[in-house]
């Protein structure tokens, strides 16, 4: 078995983030241990050079009732699963158009798995020193985002920061 196709939404950045997310929410093992698909996915990230995340700790192994395998990794949550279960995850904007190219690749008699990656984040009312001295403690890095920073911005700047950065102080319950 190969991938025989891919296909990502913007928030995915490329091709290699997806072989990247696909590796590393994989239970398999090369050359030739575990399911045929998740081989086939590692065999796809080697191929292009990409190393897979070490998973921390598996949430929910992939099973016939579960259909989605949630693993963790340092800062992030990978999820994959079938199609009917990822786009649930996924943001509402993105669902149509998930659907639309997930249904294009089952025409085609190709076996369709989505992914969903959440970024882990610490949001708390301490100061924003304190803020950052926990998230370190727990491995998360980078700028730190007030409450008043938040005020300030547009829906939009909000969704985009809310997605890319991690550690966020002074909140209030309202925000």
């Amino acid at each position: 078995m190969t991938v025989q196709e891919l296909w990502y939404p913007a928030s995915f950045k490329d091709s290699e983030h997806l072989l990247m997310v696909a590796a590393s929410c994989n239970q398999a093992l090369l050359p030739d241990i575990g399911d045929p698909t998740e081989i086939a996915l590692l065999d796809a990230a080697k191929s292009a050079g990409i190393m897979a995340l070490p998973i921390e700790r598996v949430v929910t192994a992939f099973s016939s009732e579960t259909r989605l395998l949630d693993t963790r990794h340092k800062g992030s949550q990978l999820i994959k699963g079938a199609p009917e279960k990822i786009i649930q995850l996924i943001p509402a904007q993105s669902r149509q158009e998930f659907q639309d190219q997930a249904t294009q690749m089952m025409v085609k008699g190709l076996r369709v798995l989505g992914y969903a990656e959440k970024k882990e984040g610490y949001v708390t009312g301490d100061s924003p020193i304190t803020a950052k001295a926990i998230a370190e403690q727990i491995g998360l890095s980078g700028e730190v985002i007030t409450g008043t920073d938040m005020d300030s911005l547009s829906e939009a700047e909000l969704d985009a920061i809310t997605r890319s950065k991690s550690i966020f102080a002074r909140i209030l319950p309202s925000q």
